[in-house]
């Protein structure tokens, strides 16, 4: 894992709720996102037990190679 070292924290900015935050770039591109100290439960799905239980019960999807296929056509 890398660490990054903010000169001047400011933690009410990045998560004034303590909720997961964005971290962008000046430009507003998505960079990745920063999750508080001893919240890491904010990094599980936010799916329901039903919505979850239906989704492998359903089966369906596709393959691994088209998706990978769909990916390389699109780069």
């Amino acid at each position: 894992m890398s660490r990054i070292t903010i000169d001047r924290p400011e933690p009410d900015k990045l998560t004034p709720d303590g909720s997961v935050a964005e971290v962008v770039d000046r430009e507003g591109k998505l960079l990745g996102y920063f999750v508080p100290a001893g919240r890491e439960e904010n990094l599980q799905p936010q799916i329901s037990d039903a919505a979850y239980e239906s989704r492998i019960t359903d089966g369906g999807g596709r393959s691994m190679r088209d998706a990978i296929d769909e990916l390389r056509a699109k780069s």
